[in-house]
């Protein structure tokens, strides 16, 4: 709807007032709208020293945002990520934070046996996990499986986390913690009619996949774990939609091309003022981690 009006807006202007006025009235719309996105900022801080949070895909975007604001807060984060990213993440972490006790324990969520193996190292490490931030997620636009049979975007997105949830539950019930689910307004793509059975079977298709749909079932199948978890006792669930925000969810073939077309570079410029940087979109996280 933006696009639409703002280029109804600048068409007006320009046939009145010419291409200057259109030019600053775009500049001004995308402003507005940038503010527009953005968000409220989470006001609740809470004292978590001694208490143990980890988040899955906490080594960019939403999920680096928030495990560096719970360990602000004086949290033990573990960041829970493919091993490859954790050069980076770490000298993120250093740059931000003078002290911190921030610990990165590598994790495929698309591996069950890495699951198990992970799982099992927080147990002997830690009494109780208080807070688990399931925040790891992709958006793979082919068909692909996990080492499991199962399909990608579903295995990492819901199995993965689902697998990874109800390991850890011992854990969050010692400590009353509580499990947050980084969902998505995509849930709606998913056809709610045989859900099981279209998205969640290990034998979807060339001709039945869809990425949209795959990855709204993903995270239908993660709203849905929530409301289970929610009559559970001993901890507390919830799941949160950050907005639009700028990740790296995508796979895709030409994900790692750079672009060098000035159309795709606008492309760029524009989508980043039009959606929530990562700090942003960790705001809504933070304060389902915390209030």
């Amino acid at each position: 709807l933006f696009p639409v009006v703002s280029m109804a807006g600048m068409a007006a202007v320009g046939t009145t007032f010419g291409p200057a006025a259109t030019a600053a009235f775009g500049v001004s719309a995308l402003a507005f709208h940038k503010l527009s996105v953005k968000g409220r900022s989470n006001g609740v801080t809470k004292d978590l020293k001694g208490k143990v949070c980890v988040v899955t895909g906490g080594s960019k975007g939403v999920g680096l945002e928030t495990s560096i604001q719970l360990a602000e807060m004086g949290a033990t984060v573990v960041i829970a990520a493919p091993q490859a990213t954790k050069e980076a993440a770490m000298a993120k972490v250093s740059e931000r934070l003078e002290k911190h006790n921030i610990t990165f324990v590598p994790l495929d969520v698309a591996d069950p046996n890495q699951i198990l193996a992970f799982t099992n190292l927080i147990k002997t490490q830690f009494k109780t996990v208080d807070i688990l931030v399931n925040n790891a997620a992709i958006f793979n636009e082919k068909l692909e499986t996990t080492n499991a049979g199962s399909e990608k975007t579903v295995g990492v997105n819901f199995l993965g986390h689902f697998q990874l949830t109800e390991l850890l539950v011992p854990l969050l019930q010692q400590s009353t913690g509580r499990v947050v689910y980084v969902t998505c307004a995509s849930h709606i793509t998913a056809w709610k009619r045989d859900v099981v059975r279209n998205y969640f079977s290990p034998k979807v298709t060339e001709e039945d996949f869809h990425p949209n749909r795959q990855y709204g079932a993903s995270k239908l199948g993660n709203i849905l774990h929530v409301e289970m978890l929610k009559y559970r006792g001993g901890f507390s669930a919830c799941s949160v939609n950050p907005g639009s925000c700028d990740t790296t969810i995508h796979i895709s073939d030409d994900a790692d091309v750079p672009k060098e077309d000035v159309i795709d570079k606008m492309k760029t410029v524009i989508r980043q003022m039009s959606i929530k940087n990562a700090f942003e979109g960790s705001q809504s996280v933070v304060n389902c981690c915390v209030r």
